[in-house]
């Protein structure tokens, strides 16, 4: 299976980048260590990972993974729990 998906990198620029079955999606993620809180890395992948859910009309949530992070790190956005929007 081969999915299109576009990549923001740290120097904000987007990139298109084809997905295959060796992609960091077929993998398992790591998890973000205790010496990563508070770095600039770790702020950098959150305002990529917002980034990249914002273009999207209907999106709620995403992972790293979707942006080609291997990083057990998520995001919900607050409307996914709005009842009005259900």
């Amino acid at each position: 299976m081969i999915a299109k998906i576009v990549q923001i990198d740290y120097k904000k620029e987007e990139k298109e980048q084809m997905i295959d079955e060796s992609s960091v999606l077929r993998f398992s993620a790591k998890g973000v260590t205790q010496k990563e809180f508070g770095t600039l890395d770790l702020k950098n992948i959150l305002e990529d990972m917002k980034s990249a859910m914002d273009k999207e009309e209907d999106g709620v949530a995403i992972a790293a993974p979707q942006i080609g992070i291997s990083k057990k790190i998520f995001i919900i956005k607050e409307r996914a729990y709005s009842e009005e929007e259900k």
